[in-house]
């Protein structure tokens, strides 16, 4: 405390009054960054007939911990990006000291397709002059890690450090959530049946083809089935394309090239082979399934065997006998009906 003695009145007896204020080098006023001044007692007017008086002002710096502030945003990205986001949380914590447990100060929820959300103001250190060190992290509701279904986090900015020497820092934590098109697992299996089967079966391809407008269908993959293999796993694939269209898939039947070609002495019973997943179930899986059925030589057939002569009817997509069928069957019968009519009548003359 520096203390020192000055004159009561001027040379025309005039009393002074003395006052203090807290200054910088240049006499300038200013209080210390991060403090607060409290004048308690700052100015005095001492007694002209009092001998000997002392007085004593009386300042109060109280240090005051600096603040920042904070706030966030969260970016939506992908591809099929639903139009209604999904709600999800952000938890705000802080540490001062390395290996301790950070401090959950809020959570706050983002409905929605919220994008900004502000925090507020923190301190900068704790009461021991310890920095904080903040962070944020996306929870569910109970503050529990967790990212929306279908989304995966990128973490642009979650971590902030404030400095202690700088005053009026402000800092926006960033997060993007990206949204994922789920995938489906797709196999295709393939049977072989009919009398007299090849021990050696001939080389078919199974061409997997999509579609999202219903109409155009584009080759996905192309795989060959040989005569050890009766299933085939294709892989993951998207549900949706990029604009969020349901993919139709199929399978066809084909060459080495994508061509439409069923093996030589064979017809194909199909089974499953249009298959539209659901864009709201994950982790799907589909198996298409086809058979192909060896075709009787008619050398071999009896005269009359009418179930071999069935047999060689070529069948349509979906397991049914041909229309061309029924038709020379109906026409067959037809006649048979009418010339027996006929000879019966003659008979009766």
């Amino acid at each position: 405390m520096a203390q020192s003695i000055w004159p009561v009145t001027d040379a025309n007896g005039n009393v002074y009054t003395y006052k203090v204020r807290q200054t910088n080098a240049n006499a300038d006023s200013e209080v210390p960054a991060n403090f607060e001044e409290t004048t308690n007692d700052v100015s005095f007017t001492p007694a002209v007939d009092v001998d000997g008086q002392s007085h004593t002002f009386d300042v109060v710096d109280t240090h005051k911990i600096a603040e920042m502030h904070l706030d966030m945003r969260l970016e939506w990205g992908g591809d099929a990006l639903p139009k209604i986001k999904p709600d999800t949380w952000f938890v705000l914590e802080r540490t001062s000291k390395p290996n301790t447990a950070p401090e959950q100060l809020d959570i706050q929820k983002f409905v929605d397709g919220t994008t900004e959300f502000n925090f507020g103001n923190y301190p900068v250190t704790d009461k021991d002059g310890n920095v904080y060190t903040y962070t944020i992290r996306q929870t569910n509701d109970k503050g529990i890690n967790a990212v929306p279904e279908y989304f995966t986090e990128k973490q642009k900015d979650v971590v902030f450090t404030p400095q202690v020497d700088v005053i009026g820092q402000s800092h926006t934590f960033v997060v993007l959530d990206e949204h994922v098109i789920s995938e489906t697992q797709i196999e295709v299996k393939l049977d072989w049946e009919g009398e007299k089967l090849p021990p050696v079966k001939p080389d078919t391809w199974i061409t997997l083809e999509r579609t999202s407008d219903g109409q155009n269908y584009e080759k996905v993959k192309i795989e060959k089935f040989d005569t050890s293999q009766t299933k085939v796993d294709f892989g993951k694939y998207p549900v949706t394309d990029k604009d969020g269209k349901v993919y139709i898939y199929r399978i066809v039947q084909t060459d080495s090239s994508g061509n439409p070609r069923i093996p030589n002495g064979f017809d194909q019973k199909l089974i499953d082979v249009t298959w539209t997943p659901d864009p709201k179930t994950k982790d799907q899986k589909h198996v298409f399934e086809l058979v192909n059925v060896k075709l009787v030589d008619k050398s071999q057939q009896k005269p009359h065997d009418k179930r071999k002569d069935t047999a060689m009817i070529p069948k349509t997509s979906d397991n049914s006998y041909g229309i061309f069928a029924y038709i020379v069957a109906g026409v067959v019968g037809f006649a048979s009906v009418i010339g027996g009519r006929y000879f019966r009548k003659k008979d009766d003359k």
